[in-house]
């Protein structure tokens, strides 16, 4: 119900918990473990973005439509991910992952499973900043970009981490030429219209 205050176990342990930068974040700080939600339609996990974020902030809304989606990715994997789902999850944890510990945090954890995807999906919210830095960090793997397998990506990470050039794109991201949860809302928004 609108106003009602829900807890949000997978965000706030998974997103909030392990991603001080965002946690403690002044702008973030009102959250909290707990974020304002309105009751979810059922299309918030057929892979359409419910149409009730009108009045929500760009943080508040994007978190309410990811969260099944990241459920779902930490559960059954990135295969199970629809495009749509896709979209969301990877331009969050690029985020998540970049701000709490840079490009190698990014590509270790298991969000650097949507590495690849997600150069397309930022490219679809009109980040296309964010998608030439992605695409240029993936360039830094051997072969066609880092593998999608969590472990092999690991032992490749292993291999080019002192010569590649993630220092230069890090900082680049940080100026945050492109407010990836403002351009992730304006694009759900405009789907579930």
């Amino acid at each position: 119900m609108r106003g009602q205050f829900l807890p949000h176990s997978c965000l706030s342990n998974v997103c909030f918990g392990s991603v001080p930068a965002l946690r403690d974040s002044p702008r973030l700080s009102h959250l909290g473990d707990l974020i304002c939600s309105a009751e979810r339609p059922g299309s918030a996990t057929s892979g359409l973005a419910p149409n009730y974020g009108l009045f929500m902030s760009d943080f508040d809304y994007v978190l309410t439509v990811i969260d099944p989606w990241i459920k779902k990715f930490i559960d059954d994997g990135a295969d199970a991910l629809k495009f749509e789902e896709i979209v969301g999850v990877g331009v969050w944890l690029l985020e998540a992952e970049v701000n709490n510990g840079g490009s190698d945090q990014y590509y270790f954890n298991s969000a650097g499973d949507l590495a690849i995807p997600t150069v397309n999906a930022l490219r679809l919210i009109g980040a296309s900043h964010t998608a030439s830095m992605l695409a240029a960090a993936n360039s830094e793997f051997p072969d066609s970009g880092p593998p999608a397998d969590r472990g092999a990506r690991q032992r490749a990470l292993d291999e080019i981490r002192d010569s590649a050039r993630f220092g230069a794109l890090e900082a680049e991201f940080y100026q945050g030429l492109n407010d990836l949860v403002a351009l992730l809302a304006l694009h759900f928004r405009k789907a579930s219209s």
